[in-house]
Parts: structure tokens; C-alpha cells; sequence
């Protein structure tokens, strides 16, 4: 009879991992070197059987997806907004972001081209998905903004259903430039172009052009139905809303606080409530940006936002 190992705790807990854990990429073995180090020790002439255990690509993201929703369902009890995010947005985000670069890889590759290898800091440089560094940036800011909605605040004055929805709708298109375009039936040509040739150009163009290209990246991650479940269309309405928040998301470069006609943008929301979402959206990609470790808590940066 065949003998079968039994899995370790430790070893199943491993494959249930919600994200891949990458290897540092210094670490790796060519293949070649793999089949140096690998010699055989006579456990298949003693009857071990044989499995294969790699998990497709599709069960992949099927399972990463149960295990999000779960967690999501756990941590928001009776949270119709968060219960809509993991139905409606969560699954599309996963199909189109889940192998987009967020702030590593290529992006330090455009760095090393622009400024030269030896001029960049590289003690952050740690490659992470475009799906991962939303989700660890929204996940605890929504956790942040429920305490804050305790207090006596200006998000308990100002964020109520409408606001939560925009502003979690806002998080996640913040770095509309970073997404993959070719995953977004709608989007014109034209961007799709300039993303494949000249990424960096995506910031400066215009804000009709930014609406055009937030506009194909909403309906395709389902943003407008979750912003409106009862009458997805009117989400077109707080559109500029949604461009706010996400120039927002920044402090120090790609920003617009002239949230006026004479700016270009024409939003609903009041001045006050648009600042107060974009802070919310500032601390979330603060919170997947700078949070490595336990102490980064205490990041100046953090505690002043």
C-alpha cells in the first residue's frame, strides 16, 4: 500500500496563505541551479505516491476570494457598505489587479532609468500588487473611520452611507494610473497607449481625460454599482467627487484642492466633506505604504494625518 505523508499544521496554514509571499528576488535559484541541488532518494522505488498539488491560477483567486469575503463578513458584522464591497467591487478587483505592480518592481525600474540605480533609495523597495496595497490601506482605515464615527469628530458629522461608499470607491481608484488597461473593455484606446509607452504622462493630462479613464475603470470593477446598488447610472454624478478624493490621496505631488468649476471639477460634495474623505484616503495608502512593522505606528506622518 502506498504511504502518504500527513500535512504538518504549519504546512496547511502555509497554503491557505491569502496572497503569495514572494521570495527576495536575490534568493532565487536559476532553474539549473534547482536541478543541481535536487537528487533523487529512491523514495519513488519504495512506493511513495505521487500528487500534484499546484493550485491553478482560477482556484487560486476563487480562494483567495472565499477566505477575503469571510474575513470581511468577521470583522463587519451587519456592514451592508463592506458587505457590498466584498460582493460587487471585491472579485473584479482581485481578476484585474491582482499581477499589477503597486509600488515596487517597474516602478523602481523607471526610477533607476530616471534619476540612475545609485540615487534611489531601495530600503522600501519591496514589490507588492496594486490589489494588496488597496486592501491593507482600506482595510484598516475603514476599521479607523468606524472608531472615528464614535467620537465626537468630523467624520461623525459629515461621512454617512453616501460618503463611506465614495470614499472607499475613491481609495480604490486613487492610483488609476497603475492599473493594467488592457483589463478594461471600455477604456479608449488612446490611454491604453500612453500606459503601455509613457505611464508617467497619466498624472498631467487633463480632468475630462481623467474622467474618461475613472469612468472605465469604475464600471468595470463594479464601483458604480456599489456606490448605488438601487440605480448604478447615478454614480456619473459624483464622478468629479471621486477625481478629488483620488488626486487627494497625495500630499505632495499630484494634487487638486481647488474643488471648483474654476478648477476644472464640479463636485457635489461641500469642501469639508471632500477634504475630510481625502484625508481618510491620504491614511489609507499611508497606513499599506508605510506599515512594515508593528513600530511604524508610531510614523510621525501617521500620527500628525
Amino acid at each position: 500500500m502506498a504511504r502518504k505523508r500527513k500535512q504538518s499544521d504549519d504546512e496547511q496554514a502555509m497554503q491557505l496563505s491569502l496572497f503569495d509571499i514572494k521570495s527576495n528576488p536575490d534568493e532565487e535559484l536559476s532553474d539549473e541551479e534547482l536541478e543541481e541541488d535536487w537528487e533523487p532518494d529512491g523514495d519513488d522505488e519504495i512506493g511513495w505516491e505521487t500528487s500534484d498539488r499546484t493550485i491553478e491560477p482560477q482556484q487560486r483567486e476563487l480562494l483567495t476570494l472565499k477566505l477575503l469575503r469571510e474575513a470581511i463578513e468577521a470583522q463587519n458584522p451587519d456592514d451592508a457598505i463592506m458587505h457590498d464591497f466584498a460582493e460587487y467591487v471585491l472579485p473584479n478587483l482581485l481578476r484585474v489587479a491582482i499581477g499589477v505592480t503597486a509600488k515596487g518592481g517597474k516602478f523602481f525600474d523607471r526610477l533607476d532609468e530616471k534619476r540612475g540605480k545609485e540615487n534611489v533609495r531601495r530600503d522600501n523597495a519591496g514589490d507588492q500588487s496594486l490589489n494588496t496595497h488597496l486592501l491593507n490601506g482600506l482595510f484598516p482605515a475603514n476599521l479607523i473611520q468606524q472608531r472615528l464615527q464614535q467620537l465626537n469628530t468630523t467624520v461623525k458629522q459629515v461621512v454617512k452611507e453616501r460618503e463611506r461608499r465614495l470614499v472607499i470607491a475613491g481609495f480604490i481608484l486613487h492610483d488609476f494610473e497603475k492599473f493594467d488597461y488592457k483589463a478594461f473593455p471600455k477604456m479608449p484606446e488612446k490611454y491604453r497607449v500612453i500606459r503601455e509607452k509613457t505611464p508617467d504622462q497619466l498624472r498631467s493630462l487633463s480632468i475630462p481625460e481623467h474622467r474618461e479613464i475613472v469612468e472605465a475603470i469604475a464600471c468595470e470593477l463594479n464601483l458604480d454599482r456599489f456606490i448605488n446598488p438601487e440605480e448604478p447610472a447615478a454614480y456619473q454624478e459624483y464622478l468629479d467627487d471621486l477625481l478629488c478624493v483620488a488626486y487627494n490621496a497625495q500630499r505632495k505631488s499630484d494634487t487638486n484642492l481647488n474643488f471648483s468649476v474654476h478648477g476644472g471639477l464640479n463636485p457635489v460634495l461641500r469642501d469639508r466633506v471632500l477634504m475630510c474623505l481625502s484625508d481618510l484616503t491620504c491614511l489609507a495608502d499611508r497606513l499599506s505604504s508605510i506599515i512594515k512593522h508593528p513600530y511604524d505606528a508610531e510614523n510621525p506622518s501617521l500620527n500628525n494625518l
